[in-house]
């Protein structure tokens, strides 16, 4: 189904990124994340298992582009 939606830029780039890492099309890229979020339970509690010898950092509401790295060295001088 076509419809329009006004999207964050920086959700849609990040949505765009994962589209081009997985050879897939935007829209069915948005319609899995959609339907992922649509039909999980936040009341979950989510045990993430160590890896490594450290726990990974809970899911943040920041998205985390190429943009944003590239962006975050300039301002460290890397």
């Amino acid at each position: 189904m076509r419809t329009t939606i006004n999207i964050d830029d920086d959700v849609l780039n990040a949505v765009k990124e994962m589209a081009l890492r997985q050879s897939r099309p935007l829209g069915e890229v948005a319609s899995t994340l959609l339907r992922d979020a649509l039909s999980s339970n936040d009341d979950e509690i989510r045990e993430v298992p160590s890896r490594y010898g450290f726990r990974p950092f809970t899911k943040s509401a920041d998205i985390v582009t190429n943009e944003l790295i590239n962006q975050l060295r300039e301002e460290a001088g890397d």
